[in-house]
């Protein structure tokens, strides 16, 4: 599937072209800029400090997506407590904007002291450096899977990102997942910690990446996105948060991340794969049978440890090269299977990392 820059116009006529790719560029200079400035307690210097002495919008774009990576970190208790703040809309309002601007700087000179945010405050910081640099910028809201769980189930429309536009171009970046990842706890499912960790492919991702993960609320970004529905943006494969997996794989058959099929029929996977790393082996955990974890924590000794009997107890499937894709088969043999989750050891690694998963449906009644 291509995915195409489109331009609306008031006769609603849609103009698409290729959008154009921006990650082979050279950001060396940016970056230092964005690592090394200090923020002198005002946010219209911090974003000149940032954009002037560079040369176009790109590379201004990326000075400032780096400051904010470098010096604004997840704030796990805002999010624990629930602690978000509403900002109302003006539309052509001149005075409810000026009102909501001060509202702004005030709430985002706070998030900068404290040096940690929850979405809306890294969208927003981004926006408003963008904005006083002359940069066009948007605050977009939607959806993101971010749970294996959530393969054609519940996906709360909670999340804060932005769209950005560089040479008649819009592209979209999230800082939040750009700057690292929480680590939960699994049974409260409250955030435990933060744990800093750029993850680059949120900066300015193609659009047929982006949609693997995250559905805009508004239309006209939804055009971008080829119009996908959140019927079908929910029924994708999940692909796995690993850095790679989004940008470099990609579930070639089946398209969908649902599967019906029935006792006995082997499933067919065709996965595009074009990164770096060479996988060795494949492996596939379901919620009938897991493959122990090999790498495992004592508690007694307070470190990891590689569990040699789990070792033993791997079961790795064949599987096929042509060219980029892998093809691997796998034969349904429980009609309880409901998930399927397809690993890759990469060579040199002890563990196999989990990539995809499907949902697999099977009828208490064979098709006929």
């Amino acid at each position: 599937m291509r995915f195409f820059l489109c331009f609306i116009f008031i006769s609603t006529t849609i103009v698409c072209k290729p959008q154009p790719p921006l990650f082979l560029n050279d950001f060396k200079v940016a970056d230092s800029i964005g690592t090394h400035t200090k923020y002198k307690k005002d946010i219209i210097r911090l974003s000149k400090d940032l954009t002037q002495s560079l040369p176009d919008t790109l590379q201004k774009v990326r000075a400032i997506y780096r400051w904010i990576i470098e010096n604004i970190g997840y704030d796990v208790k805002a999010f624990n407590k629930g602690k978000l703040v509403a900002f109302k809309e003006c539309n052509e309002d001149v005075q409810c904007a000026y009102e909501l601007r001060q509202k702004e700087l005030k709430y985002l000179k706070k998030r900068i002291k404290k040096r940690k945010a929850v979405c809306d405050g890294y969208a927003r910081l981004f926006k408003i450096l963008c904005e006083y640099s002359n940069i066009k910028a948007e605050y977009v809201t939607g959806a993101v899977r971010t749970k294996p769980y959530q393969l054609d189930g519940f996906v709360p429309r909670d999340h804060a990102w932005n769209a950005v536009l560089i040479n008649n171009t819009w592209y979209f970046l999230d800082l939040t997942f750009a700057a690292g990842s929480c680590v939960e706890d699994e049974d409260s499912g409250k955030l435990l910690f933060f744990k800093k960790e750029e993850k680059e492919l949120h900066f300015l991702t193609p659009y047929e990446k982006h949609i693997k993960d995250h559905h805009p609320d508004k239309a006209g970004w939804l055009a971008l996105l080829n119009n996908i529905t959140v019927e079908k943006f929910k029924q994708q494969p999940f692909y796995y948060s690993a850095s790679h997996t989004i940008l470099h794989i990609n579930s070639l058959s089946p398209e969908t991340g649902i599967i019906t099929t029935k006792v006995a029929d082997t499933l067919t996977f065709v996965i595009d794969y074009n990164y770096a790393m060479f996988v060795d082996s494949v492996q596939v955990n379901t919620n009938v049978r897991r493959n122990p974890k090999i790498i495992v924590h004592n508690k007694k000794k307070k470190r990891y440890e590689i569990d040699t009997i789990a070792l033993k107890k791997q079961v790795y499937l064949p599987f096929q090269r042509d060219g980029n894709k892998l093809i691997l088969k796998y034969v349904v043999t429980d009609r309880s299977l409901y998930n399927l989750d397809i690993l890759f050891k990469y060579k040199g690694e002890i563990e196999s990392k989990e990539v995809l998963r499907y949902r697999i449906k099977v009828p208490l009644v064979d098709p006929g």
